[in-house]
């Protein structure tokens, strides 16, 4: 029955029942993500402090130990800091997850322009001026986004370019296509490429492709990508071919006239 009163067809009752029932799960898992993410990084933080500061008092105090003994207690304190990435990169994944499973409370959208965003990292973000990257890009429609959001997007595809470079000129370009309401954009670069099996393992968690294993330290800049996308109302994929670059896909929602 309607809040007037009216009585609904028993296919709308049924419908209205699902709606419900779909929400309270979503609160939920919103709430059990929420609550873990508050919580996760203090208590597994704080024991792996404790242990840090233990190795590197220990290495500040024991003067006569051998040099195997030294290279020990060294690679105990790396180990320490390499779990403190682990940590703090998890806690920064169940936070955007929040984002990505209800984004009407986590993200406002806005209009944003595309053309800005790049020009913005490419004359002022390291990453572009250390790697000696050049980039070009075509003008595109205004998309529905969080400008943050989509500035983080872009560095992380020009990150993975940068991991899977070449030894010549590193070359990026982002084009755009209009389709159906959507903006898709492709970052294209000249690096090494993957085998087009590993497209959908490369936006995973952990996820370091041979030739991008010695520089991505966690791999997970691209996951985090993913959850972005999709809290910005939109998807990402991949396509490449090994030797041939890679090309980064994104969908956003254009902002309109």
């Amino acid at each position: 029955m309607g809040s007037g009163g009216e009585t609904w067809p028993p296919d709308a009752e049924r419908a209205v029942r699902e709606i419900a029932r779909l929400q309270a799960r979503l609160d939920f898992l919103t709430e059990g993500i929420q609550w873990l993410a508050r919580g996760f990084f203090h208590e597994v933080n704080n024991p792996l402090n404790h242990a840090r500061l233990l190795v590197t008092v220990l290495s500040m105090r024991l003067k006569d130990l051998q040099d195997e003994e030294r290279e020990m207690l060294k690679n105990s304190l790396t180990s320490c800091e390499h779990a403190h990435d682990l940590v703090k990169a998890l806690n920064e994944y169940l936070w955007l997850l929040l984002k990505a499973v209800d984004p009407v409370n986590h993200i406002e959208l806005r209009r944003v322009n595309v053309s800005n965003v790049l020009q913005d990292i490419s004359r002022s973000d390291d990453l572009v001026t250390k790697s000696g990257m050049r980039i070009s890009w075509d003008e595109s429609p205004d998309v529905l986004a969080d400008k943050s959001d989509l500035r983080r997007m872009f560095l992380e595809f020009l990150t993975s370019a940068v991991q899977r470079r070449r030894d010549d000129q590193l070359c990026v370009n982002v084009s755009c296509k209009l389709d159906d309401g959507e903006c898709i954009f492709s970052v294209q670069d000249n690096g090494f490429g993957f085998d087009a099996d590993d497209s959908r393992d490369i936006f995973a968690p952990f996820v370091r492709l041979e030739a991008s294993a010695k520089l991505a330290r966690l791999g997970m800049g691209l996951a985090f990508c993913r959850l972005l996308a999709v809290a910005n109302g939109g998807r990402v994929w991949a396509t490449s071919s090994p030797g041939e670059g890679t090309t980064f896909h994104l969908s956003l929602a254009a902002a309109g006239s």
